[in-house]
């Protein structure tokens, strides 16, 4: 793209306000259609890719209603004006568009939240959720624990109900754990609790466990040992009876620690 130049203005002076895409020919004005669905700020690369190659960027640029602020990047002359193009993009064009930024943005590894409004704004939920839990995969190898939460969070937001439901369990696993690590306490009850809904024993065992832990960690010792005992039952439904085990022994102790010795004896027996 260095057969670039900043736009400073037509010849004459571009007119402002909303109308200034008007004068444009057949070729910018796609190419403007193309910068307004990538968005305000935009990579003069990117834009190539979405618009289908360089036709008509030259004279999106030479109209003023797009700037190369920087080398390589571009920035609509204001909101308002990208705004008015926008809207003017005929339906499945800007779907088309949307789709081709996300793909773009997804071979760069892009922005995982700016690709998922890409994809979103293309009517494809499922690719959106997918780059999203991907993403957050990448940012819990990091231990990134916030960035985590963040993604999974606009990731379960978007999962249609009943759909691939042992990998919404497992993302909400990682939520909880995350936002543990992340010291969000508050998220991580929350995405245990729902866990500890499922029909599944074993994942229904290590949610409870967790949430004991949480309520611990909260001083809440009754309502800890309430959930703890109902993680042993649920270990023990699961055919794990080493976990059940450890389950019990633990709230024995808590027990005996409390004073509560008869208690302590009769979950272990």
């Amino acid at each position: 793209m260095g057969r670039v130049r900043k736009g400073s203005g037509a010849p004459g002076g571009a007119r402002e306000g909303l109308q200034s895409a008007d004068p444009l020919s057949g070729a910018a004005r796609h190419a403007a259609e193309a910068a307004a669905v990538i968005g305000s700020e935009l990579a003069l690369e990117l834009l190539s890719i979405v618009n289908g190659g360089d036709e008509g960027i030259d004279a999106l640029l030479e109209s003023g209603l797009i700037v190369e602020r920087n080398p390589g990047t571009a920035a609509f002359r204001s909101a308002a004006e990208r705004d008015a193009v926008y809207a003017g993009v005929p339906w499945t064009r800007r779907r088309a568009l949307h789709r081709s930024a996300a793909q773009a943005l997804q071979a760069r590894r892009g922005d995982a939240q700016l690709m998922a409004e890409h994809w979103l704004a293309a009517g494809e939920s499922e690719h959106a959720r997918r780059v999203l839990v991907e993403s957050a995969n990448r940012s819990r190898e990091a231990h990134a624990h916030q960035d985590t939460v963040r993604l999974l969070r606009r990731a379960l937001d978007l999962w249609t109900p009943g759909s691939a439901e042992d990998e919404r369990l497992a993302a909400l696993e990682q939520l909880g754990d995350a936002a543990q690590s992340a010291g969000l306490l508050a998220d991580a009850l929350l995405a245990w609790r729902e866990v500890a809904e499922s029909p599944q024993h074993a994942v229904r065992a290590r949610a409870l466990r967790k949430l004991a832990n949480l309520y611990e960690l909260g001083c809440e010792w009754a309502r800890s040992l309430e959930v703890r005992q109902d993680a042993m039952s649920a270990f023990e439904a699961s055919g794990d009876p080493a976990e059940a085990a450890v389950e019990g022994i633990t709230a024995a102790i808590r027990l005996r620690l409390s004073a509560r010795h008869a208690a302590g004896i009769e979950v272990l027996t």
